[in-house]
């Protein structure tokens, strides 16, 4: 009498991860046929290189591989059934134990692989309140996400391409306070933003204090920008122009690594330089710049350069050299450190409205949303070397070319664009001349919210004067 098999709970699915010497492996539950056994590799079904063993009369079987599987591939064994009734009792006819038992066994093996495949399916709680749920998919459409409607009853594809939208979030990220990648979780990367600028801030305000002359507001200076005081500064982020120990110039050796903002200045205005010979000076040569230094070496040994070798290949800048200022007391700097960069209202409208256009109303971008602490420009205005910039903190920049001919002046005036609200404003000049000599102060004085007076002793005839630049509040605005 031929033994019977009881179907047990073992779940008719098996998983193993090869090791490149294995070429056996053992299935636990039960098949009526060699056809009812799937296997794959990895993700993909495969129905040859391998064997199946089994007994009718024993549960489980093996799957033998004529060549081992590679080593750390999944190979998944699976029983596969097609969901039939495999016998026919006839009316009045006999009914025999072992067609019966095979008909119960074919019927359980097809419940376990539905329970089965349920297992690896998505369910709703069973307290989940199903009245009015719908519960098809929307039909296929290219690049949209599913989603629940609006009312939580069914599911519904996303009126934005996902992929183009998470590409715009992308692209716009550092111009948009680092904006989030996607509408959900744009209020807290702008939080986020916000005290990353804090941060940056507060650093700036420290090292202002530790250098003195320099502003309270020291985010604000540009990179690149040439700034004087009247004696030697340490403060972080300026390199010297006209220290006697770099009197061939200072030399930034890893400047993408060490200075990334600066370096990408550098590029920038070096491309300029192609087709604008007002950018020329960051385009030279090592041989241009020691050439200049000589040519413009005075008597006393005193010379100076205005060029910048940028060079590429070693990732390294050589900055300009003014000449040892010590005896009229000018020292020079260069500002390198990275900036904190305000986003400006043109620019926050222009990213909003992009934002707009992909998502309609599902992101609405408004300026009420920037974090106090905050800044950005809301007038500008520019004309030849003279332009200002307004915050909306009250914040004003402002600057441009003061010049003279009369050498008996020896308190020329300088008028503001803009006025102050009072004379706590930070003044910042760079001197220029059409001459060899630089042998004239460049000191500010007489301070008022409208103006303040520089100081010449030269006795050179020519054109003299200042590039100069003021930071503080502005006046209160009619």
């Amino acid at each position: 009498m031929e033994k019977n098999i009881t179907i047990d709970e073992t779940i008719p699915h098996i998983n193993y991860i090869a090791d490149g010497l294995q070429t056996t492996f053992v299935f636990p539950f039960l098949i009526f046929e060699s056809g009812n056994i799937c296997v794959y590799i990895d993700n993909i079904k495969t129905n040859e290189g391998f064997s199946i063993e089994f007994s009718t009369s024993e549960t489980g079987g093996s799957v033998i591989f004529g060549t081992p599987p590679a080593k750390d591939t999944v190979i998944s064994i699976v029983r596969e059934l097609s969901i039939k009734r495999v016998s026919d009792f006839q009316e009045g006819g006999e009914i025999r134990s072992k067609a019966l038992n095979y008909e119960f066994n074919y019927q359980i093996a097809c419940t376990q692989q539905i329970a089965e495949a349920l297992n690896r399916s998505f369910l709703l709680p069973v307290y989940s309140n199903n009245s009015g749920l719908k519960k098809e998919f929307p039909q296929p459409s290219p690049n949209k996400a599913i989603i629940w409607n609006n009312d939580g009853t069914g599911l519904t594809n996303s009126k934005i391409q996902i992929d183009e939208f998470n590409d715009l979030m992308t692209t716009y990220h550092s111009e948009t306070l680092n904006a989030a990648q996607n509408a959900q979780a744009s209020a807290t990367s702008a939080q986020t933003s916000a005290t990353e600028s804090q941060n940056a801030f507060e650093k700036a305000k420290e090292e202002a204090q530790l250098a003195q002359q320099a502003s309270r507001e020291s985010r604000f200076l540009h990179i690149g920008s040439i700034i004087s005081f009247d004696h030697p500064a340490s403060y972080a982020g300026l390199l010297p122009l006209n220290d006697p120990n770099y009197a061939e110039g200072y030399l930034i050796s890893g400047c993408d690594s060490g200075y990334p903002d600066f370096w990408t200045e550098m590029l920038r205005l070096r491309a300029l330089s192609i087709n604008n010979e007002e950018y020329a000076q960051y385009a030279k040569t090592q041989e241009e710049y020691t050439a200049e230094l000589l040519a413009n070496t005075d008597e006393s040994g005193n010379s100076y350069c205005r060029f910048y070798v940028v060079d590429e290949e070693n990732k390294s800048v050589r900055l300009p050299y003014f000449g040892n200022k010590e005896n009229n007391g000018l020292y020079f700097y260069i500002v390198i450190a990275n900036k904190f960069e305000n986003v400006s209202e043109a620019q926050f409208a222009s990213i909003q409205n992009l934002i707009d256009q992909k998502v309609g109303e599902a992101v609405k971008t408004d300026l009420s949303n920037v974090m106090p602490g905050i800044d950005f420009v809301v007038e500008s205005w520019s004309e030849g070397e003279s332009w200002y910039r307004r915050y909306k903190s009250g914040w004003l920049e402002q600057g441009g070319y003061a010049f003279w001919t009369d050498n008996s002046l020896s308190k020329f005036p300088v008028n503001l664009l803009q006025p102050y609200r009072d004379t706590n404003y930070h003044i910042q000049t760079t001197l220029r001349c059409y001459t060899n000599q630089l042998d004239y102060y460049g000191n500010t004085f007489l301070q008022t919210t409208t103006g303040f007076r520089t100081r010449s002793v030269s006795t050179e005839e020519g054109e003299w004067g200042i590039i100069w630049r003021a930071y503080g509040y502005g006046a209160e605005q009619a």
